[in-house]
């Protein structure tokens, strides 16, 4: 696939769901979760969401600009996204 249409699709799903998320998540969201399963650390919603949308949106810009494949930096990407979309699950 060429790095453009690959770059727009990440900067869509990150966007996308920042944007879900702020919606519907409550003002303040578990980040961190302990053994037994129960919240350990609390950020507010801007925090928890800008960070997995700035370490996808990074990801995918060292991608588009890397002379390489780049697949590291994609991988980052998909790791922000994995990350918004664990974040908006566990705070539904």
């Amino acid at each position: 696939m060429n790095k453009k249409i690959i770059f727009g699709i990440v900067l869509l799903l990150s966007v996308g769901l920042a944007i879900y998320g702020y919606i519907v998540l409550p003002d303040v969201i578990t980040v961190q979760i302990d053994l037994k399963g129960n919240p350990s650390n609390v950020e507010s919603k801007l925090l928890g969401l800008g960070t997995t949308f700035a370490i996808s949106v990074i990801g995918a810009i060292f991608y588009y600009f890397s002379e390489e494949k780049g697949f590291k930096f994609l991988s980052i990407s998909l790791i922000g996204i994995i990350l918004s979309v664990i974040t908006i699950l566990f705070n539904i």
